[in-house]
């Protein structure tokens, strides 16, 4: 039996994948990418609040044991004047009518030691008389500037300290 090669197609085996292919694909690779790069940088705002909120808590926390150091002492009443401290952890803190000063820095600590401040994340500052933490490389200057924590001290004995978060993004 004799088989003609007329009867046999030959068929071309494709390797890989054609140009054509290969566009639509780093296309639609491109169109995933342009959409997810939003909610990306999204979540990285969101998580850099929510570590200023962690701090913003810290912070409440720092003070309330301040003013009740201050009130064991008895000098919550008493305006900014020599002696009047509280030892926080080994650190002597100068207060205000009970409440730490913002500009709270000497040779014993700063507020950096008192809330135990990561400084490869955060940094600090004194902006406008008042103690302020961020995050990134722009330092804020004002209390309404993004992504920072600001702590505004007392003005009189009736007063509270304020805490401010201003949100990343």
């Amino acid at each position: 039996m004799n088989i003609s090669q007329s009867n046999f197609k030959l068929v071309n085996k494709q390797d890989g994948f054609t140009l054509i292919e290969l566009v639509v694909v780093i296309i639609i690779l491109g169109v995933i990418a342009v959409t997810a790069v939003p909610k990306y940088i999204d979540l990285q705002d969101d998580a850099k609040t929510a570590s200023l909120q962690a701090i913003k808590g810290a912070l409440e926390s720092a003070i309330k044991l301040v003013y009740s150091k201050s009130i064991i002492k008895g000098n919550q009443n008493l305006a900014r004047a020599s002696g009047v401290d509280v030892d926080i952890n080994g650190t002597t803190l100068d207060i205000k009518y009970g409440y730490p000063l913002a500009n709270y820095a000497s040779a014993n600590g700063s507020w950096d030691d008192l809330i135990e401040l990561d400084r490869e994340f955060f940094s600090s500052t004194i902006v406008g008389g008042h103690f302020v933490i961020y995050i990134g490389e722009k330092v804020p200057t004002g209390l309404q500037d993004e992504c920072m924590v600001g702590y505004k001290q007392v003005d009189g004995i009736s007063s509270s300290p304020e805490i401010t978060l201003n949100e990343c993004g």
